[in-house]
């Protein structure tokens, strides 16, 4: 009698990006692109680079279920500018924009940290002028980046 042969496992894709796998369709596009509605937190805190950028940093909080999420919203030029002049704390706002994730290492441990931000492009305040800007503009540096 001879026993019956174990399925073989698979051995894992070596691609660093495969065209397409199982669950996502060929020809399916990838994006990062993420959508928040909620409240500013406190008011849009705008500066300026050492090249003379224009960046705001917001924080926006949106609620799922009964918990509630802080978001760190990084605006670059125009759109720093206009958060600037329009939000104010406690404003519901709308923002479309990509996920961006920065490392560094604790100066006092030496750990490696990580944040994720949303770098936005379009900013909406219900009411209010609505402020997009082209992803295609001019490339932010790590010398722009004040934080």
């Amino acid at each position: 009698m001879s026993s019956p042969s174990l399925p073989q496992k698979r051995k894992p894709e070596t691609s660093a990006a495969p065209a397409h796998n199982d669950r996502a369709p060929a020809g399916a596009i990838h994006k990062n692109e993420c959508h928040l509605a909620g409240v500013l937190t406190r008011a849009p805190e705008v500066r300026y680079t050492s090249s003379g950028k224009t960046v705001a940093n917001l924080t926006v909080a949106t609620t799922y279920q009964k918990s509630t999420e802080y978001h760190r919203v990084v605006c670059w030029e125009r759109l720093a500018e206009k958060a600037g002049e329009l939000a104010i704390k406690g404003d519901f706002v709308k923002i479309v924009g990509r996920l961006a994730t920065s490392s560094w290492l604790d100066k006092v441990t030496g750990a490696k940290k990580y944040r994720t931000d949303v770098v936005a492009f379009q900013f909406v305040i219900p009411g209010k002028e609505p402020v997009t800007v082209s992803t295609t503009g001019a490339e932010i540096t790590d010398e722009d980046i004040p934080f």
